[in-house]
């Protein structure tokens, strides 16, 4: 898995835009071996780095609601139910 630096490096080389590129980047904390805590962790110090950027609004909101996105809608229930069990 990559970590805050990583993800927000290749944000910057893409001019914190989402292009395919930093989308497959971001798709790398759902690795089947990434735990919820780790995915969590690096979504979070990732979101600090990005908000100490001078960035315009509208870019910053839309990384941020797309790397939320990905841990909420995606990473999260996924590992719950392999957690609790299928619904």
């Amino acid at each position: 898995m990559v970590d805050a630096q990583q993800i927000f490096q290749t944000m910057a080389e893409h001019a914190f835009q989402i292009t395919p590129q930093l989308s497959i980047v971001l798709r790398s904390i759902e690795s089947p071996t990434t735990s919820v805590e780790s995915a969590a962790r690096v979504t979070a110090d990732t979101l600090k780095l990005l908000f100490v950027e001078p960035l315009p609004t509208f870019t910053r909101e839309a990384i941020t609601l797309y790397l939320l996105d990905l841990l909420t809608a995606t990473i999260i229930p996924d590992r719950l139910w392999q957690n609790c069990g299928e619904p």
